[in-house]
């Protein structure tokens, strides 16, 4: 997505009336600079490399929920969780014997806080089980 830090800034300013600091834009330029090497990256090649994501953290109140949100409005294919509620999620689809399936190039973690070993045993499977299926997909359209 071209210009998506300039996006994100003036939509900070117009709907949230948020002047960014130093540190939040260049927090939002560095986000930009990576989703745009990973998305045009071919999908063979993003398994071949280690998975690259994108850790905001800091103290509380500086914005990293604001930013987040804000890249969830502007980049279509992006969906958001909190991460108690994608935990949830997770562990429901489970005891359903269904496939908790998100479908979007890129998944925001709001909150990711994990303070048991079953959550990382949950996450853990989430996310391998996520890279399986995308590079399953793309074999199957080869």
């Amino acid at each position: 997505m071209k210009n998506l830090s300039s996006k994100i800034v003036s939509h900070l300013k117009t709907q949230n009336h948020i002047n960014p600091n130093a540190c939040q834009i260049n927090a939002i330029s560095q986000i930009e600079t990576k989703l745009s090497k990973s998305l045009k990256q071919r999908i063979v090649e993003a398994f071949k490399k280690n998975f690259i994501g994108i850790y905001l953290y800091g103290s509380v109140g500086v914005g990293k929920s604001v930013i987040l949100k804000a890249l969830n409005l502007l980049f279509e294919s992006s969906e958001i969780f909190h991460f108690s509620d994608l935990i949830f999620h997770i562990q429901k689809s489970k005891s359903l014997k269904k496939e908790f399936n998100i479908k979007k190039k890129l998944i925001l973690i709001d909150e990711f806080y994990i303070n048991n070993l079953t959550n990382i045993i949950l996450f853990k499977k989430f996310l391998s089980d996520s890279l399986k299926k995308k590079k399953n997909n793309y074999h199957d359209r080869q």
